[in-house]
């Protein structure tokens, strides 16, 4: 493998990296290098890592990807979900399609609350895609320690620019690729990372599978990193083609390969459990409940009150 030493590949000294020649032209070739490129990074963590592995698996292509590609080391699959999250029957099934263990954690919106609180104090950001992050290591801890290699999925959107629409030139595709990359897979950037959470042994057991994959998307053609999404509105294009078709190569099901994009922050309803303490603050509001009702508003009503209840004035209201 060609693995830097740097965990972070931004923080390496010869960042950004040069734009490399573009010689893979089909959805299907990319595809198949990502798959070799996957197999082959997952194997190299898990032989450097005594112990089990874990992956830590949503209901999404990226993690399921990564599992497909442990499946031979018999890793444990690790799923956190608050309530009836719908992430826990789909991860189930593709944890099942592969013969691995699974081990959803349930979290309840509470401890979700104490969890993402908890990490708001640590990181010193209001960033609700780090702080659900955070949660779900925070919930899946007990399950990682004593444990080998840690696999996760994370950034397969920063380096395909899954998510995003599609860009209509190859320098903007790279643009975009190294923007995100260099914001993303830097050290510098707050976040709740597995050191922090289970003990000192945790940063040389992390392995975030995606983060050199960034030296090989930006070989592809960026015509071929979408494609019109035939399921869903007209005009509408499924991203990271490459990248489904490699996790359909590796054996994904093809609903789970071919699933429109759902963060996992969101499909596992940590994020719900975060708007549901937003909308707890907003029904404190001074006011608040006697023209709306904040516990059963829109989300854009609960961001509204809590926006305006931040101008109220500390000793209520001013003489008229």
């Amino acid at each position: 493998m060609t693995e830097r030493l740097f965990d972070y590949p931004a923080d390496a000294p010869d960042w950004p990296p040069p734009r490399p020649r573009v010689d893979i032209h089909t959805a299907e070739a990319a595809g198949k290098l990502i798959a070799d490129w996957l197999r082959a990074r997952v194997a190299d963590s898990i032989a450097r890592t005594p112990g089990r592995p874990v992956v830590l698996l949503s209901s999404g292509v990226d993690s399921s990807a990564v599992l497909a590609a442990a499946a031979p080391w018999d890793p444990v699959a690790v799923t956190v979900l608050t309530g009836d999250a719908p992430a826990d029957a789909d991860a189930g099934d593709v944890a099942r399609h592969f013969d691995v263990a699974h081990e959803p954690v349930s979290v309840s919106f509470r401890e979700a609350k104490d969890h993402a609180a908890a990490a708001v104090a640590m990181t010193g950001t209001a960033d609700p895609w780090i702080i659900g992050k955070a949660v779900a290591i925070m919930a899946a801890a007990p399950r990682l320690r004593g444990r080998g290699a840690v696999l996760t999925g994370e950034g397969a959107d920063v380096v395909t620019m899954g998510g995003d629409a599609p860009v209509h030139s190859q320098g903007a595709f790279d643009s975009g690729v190294l923007a995100e990359a260099g914001r993303y897979w830097t050290a510098r950037r707050p976040g709740v990372d597995i050191g922090e959470v289970v003990g000192p042994d945790a940063p040389g057991r992390w392995c975030r599978v995606m983060q050199h994959l960034v030296a090989l998307t930006r070989r592809i053609d960026h015509r071929v990193i979408w494609r019109d999404d035939d399921t869903r509105d007209p005009g509408t294009a499924l991203d990271k083609v490459p990248l489904r078709i490699a996790a359909a190569g590796l054996g994904v099901p093809h609903r789970t390969a071919w699933r429109p994009k759902s963060p996992f922050q969101k499909s596992s309803g940590i994020l719900d459990a975060m708007l549901d303490a937003a909308r707890e603050r907003a029904a404190e509001a001074p006011g608040s409940e006697w023209a709306v009702r904040p516990a059963r508003e829109s989300p854009e009503l609960t961001a509204v009150t809590l926006w305006l209840a931040g101008h109220l004035p500390p000793d209520g209201p001013r003489d008229q």
